[in-house]
């Protein structure tokens, strides 16, 4: 989580050193982000799966919150991306 918090710290800074709405580099860094959240759902997982295997319990647990923002924020990097691409093309018609 803190990889996570992180990578937003620096897309947000980086939004503000360079004034523009859709950088190069934030797409990829919001993907990332929206993995490592699902990656860390699917942990959760495991653990709660490996854990009622020992324990001879019944209760299986996902962070669906963290799923879900990790799938949003991956949707969300295809617009950032897609954002940058018409940015680009808008500045090699100026």
């Amino acid at each position: 989580m803190t990889v996570v918090f992180d990578i937003i710290r620096s897309i947000l800074d980086s939004s503000e050193e360079h004034k523009a709405g859709f950088g190069k580099d934030v797409p990829s860094m919001l993907k990332t982000a929206g993995i490592l959240l699902v990656i860390v759902s699917l942990v959760c997982l495991a653990t709660s799966i490996i854990c009622s295997m020992i324990t001879s319990g019944t209760k299986i647990c996902i962070n669906e919150i963290t799923f879900t923002i990790g799938l949003f924020m991956i949707c969300l990097s295809k617009f950032f991306d897609y954002g940058s691409k018409l940015e680009q093309d808008a500045e090699e018609l100026i």
